[in-house]
């Protein structure tokens, strides 16, 4: 890349700059450029948006015309400018334009169009394997060569056809009869006719042996006479072909490898196929012809709508997709699969999606197998929670329906918090886990004597304090039984025990715990419980009504509490009546 540097930079007239061919980054540009366009920065865009601008060569290059050139009034050039982008590997190994911009000459004067060419003709030269030119209205053929780094001089010119023949001499065997076809003589004069260039690659023989040259064909207008001419441009990419078989073999090699395989899938109502790796037809013990319907006969007659209209939907905006579906092998056993595709193209009108599939089946018997076996688990660890629940209802005469409301109303009030507290994250699960350990709260009073828990009135200090122990006793009784919980719902059951008639200042009991070092879900069971001692009728006293019950615990009266949770509380008030409404004890 020096030598094209050099070259650049002892260029005072023509401006040079090499750009990306995926992005349109800035990889060099020569010191005219840099005087012209001062806001040019390597590594940035060449237009400063991304995309290729209006006046940009790349975009004639491969069209229907392809004319490789554009011509725009540009005022920092102070008038017209042309513009000429040919493909080039900069630093051997990165796809690059490289786009030579020219000023358009104001003076008749012949000798400063000659320099101006010749210069023009020097980035062709230094650029290019050879350069040369035809005239087909004489039959000749001209070559030129360089001299020194930076200057051409013109080489020998000999007949046309006989160069022709010589040259295609130097395509390999396999190559040639395209090349022929493609650059025939009669071809060639045509291409005089119009203002499109020609362009092929392939292999040509040096003393070296065969290498890969792209040759272009590019039809010029004579200033001086009517003679038809095109300049022929040839190019080595050897290094280009040799980095793209390198990189084919490895995309084929990492396609086979992947089990379920891969296809090129035209999105058609057959899902037709186009190409497959053939570890795609293995998989389902299948053959080429097998799919000559289209692929999606092999899905699953169930789940065949509903892969369909997924599909219809995501491929028809372009997205990639990745689905989960059953398909039927060789041998009439069901897979699940799962295909993941992305669009590379389009084929007839429909979006061309490259598709990798994958064979599921063992991955979905396990998820199936774990879902049951959570089932099982959740039922029985619920059955241990109702035995101990009810063990309590026995013992005491106002727990029964009480534990039944704590878990409803933990539950109502665990959901407004995940809305509201979405930091929390509170799932699903982990509400339902909690709502269950509530339960459990005041399991402590299996230990407490039957003439306290029973008394029919207010307890004295003394056994008050003694009631106050069944939070410990409780967390001992858990903790002790070591039932077969998963650990996160051991640990709601162990926090809800001890910890429920802890208060938010720090007042409560047994360990005096202020603020959030009391767990968020011992804060829910604490409020719940208190709401529903108030709402409830008990021997030594009436129930409350909600908004009396709502109004004390606002003011304090029965604690302090977390304010997040006073708030939710408030805005859950109705749907708290609501459930009471749905218990079969009249409550008021």
């Amino acid at each position: 890349m020096e030598k094209v540097r050099q070259f650049g930079d002892s260029i005072a007239s023509l401006g040079i700059y090499v750009i990306r061919r995926d992005d349109f980054t800035l990889l060099y540009y020569n010191k005219k450029m840099k005087i012209m366009e001062p806001d040019m920065q390597l590594g940035k865009s060449c237009c400063g948006t991304g995309e290729r601008c209006k006046k940009c060569p790349v975009l004639t290059m491969h069209g229907a015309s392809s004319e490789n050139l554009t011509i725009d009034y540009n005022e920092k050039w102070h008038g017209f400018v042309e513009r000429t982008a040919d493909e080039y590997l900069w630093e051997d190994t990165i796809p690059a334009y490289i786009i030579t911009v020219v000023p358009q000459i104001h003076a008749p004067d012949i000798q400063e169009s000659i320099r101006y060419n010749r210069m023009t003709d020097t980035a062709a030269t230094v650029l290019s394997e050879s350069l040369s030119y035809g005239n087909f209205t004489k039959g000749t053929f001209t070559s030129y060569g360089s001299s020194g780094e930076c200057s051409i001089h013109m080489g020998v010119t000999s007949n046309l056809s006989e160069s022709h023949d010589r040259f295609l001499q130097m395509i390999h065997p396999d190559d040639r009869s395209e090349f022929e076809e493609i650059f025939s003589i009669g071809r060639l004069e045509e291409q005089t006719k119009t203002e499109s260039e020609i362009y092929g690659e392939y292999r040509k023989k040096d003393e070296y042996g065969y290498h890969w040259i792209s040759f272009r064909c590019i039809p010029i207008q004579d200033p001086f006479d009517q003679d038809r001419l095109c300049v022929f441009v040839v190019r080595n990419i050897d290094k280009r072909k040799q980095m793209e078989r390198q990189l084919a073999i490895q995309l084929n090699a990492t396609y086979q490898s992947i089990p379920g395989g891969v296809v090129i899938m035209r999105m058609d109502e057959r899902m037709s196929i186009l190409n497959a790796s053939q570890s795609f037809y293995d998989m389902m013990g299948k053959t080429v012809e097998d799919y000559d319907g289209g692929y999606l006969e092999h899905i699953l007659f169930d789940d065949r709508e509903s892969v369909q209209y997924k599909l219809h939907r995501i491929t028809g905006m372009g997205a990639p997709f990745d689905i989960v579906y059953r398909e039927q092998d060789s041998k009439k056993q069901i897979h699940w699969v799962q295909a993941r595709g992305t669009r590379i193209n389009d084929g007839d009108g429909c979006p061309v999606y490259l598709v990798i599939r994958m064979d599921v089946t063992e991955l979905k018997d396990a998820q199936q197998k774990l879902i049951e076996e959570q089932r099982l688990y959740r039922e029985y660890t619920e059955g241990i929670i109702d035995t101990l629940s009810n063990l309590v209802e026995f013992r005491d005469m106002d727990s029964g329906e009480h534990i039944k409301r704590t878990k409803s109303l933990t539950r109502i009030l665990l959901k407004k918090i995940a809305v509201k507290e979405p930091e929390w994250k509170l799932t699903e699960d982990t509400i339902e886990k909690i709502a269950e350990a509530a339960a459990l709260h005041d399991v402590g009073k299996i230990a407490i004597s039957d003439t306290i828990l029973n008394k029919p009135g207010r307890l004295t200090a003394d056994e008050f304090e003694k009631m106050k122990e069944h939070t410990v006793k409780g967390y001992e009784i858990l903790k002790t039984l070591n039932l077969s919980f998963d650990e996160e719902q051991r640990q709601y059951c162990l926090d809800i025990s001890r910890y429920h008639h802890e208060r938010w200042d720090g007042g409560g009991y047994p360990d005096h715990l202020r603020g959030n070092e009391i767990p968020i879900w011992s804060q829910v069971v604490s409020i719940v419980d208190v709401y529903d001692a108030l709402v409830s009728p008990r021997v030594y006293k009436k129930a409350s009504s909600h908004e009396k019950a709502l109004e004390m615990i606002l003011n304090g009266e029965c604690g302090s509490f977390n304010p997040m949770l006073l708030e939710c509380l408030k805005e859950s008030v109705q749907l708290l009546e609501e459930e009471y409404a749905k218990m079969p004890e009249k409550m008021f």
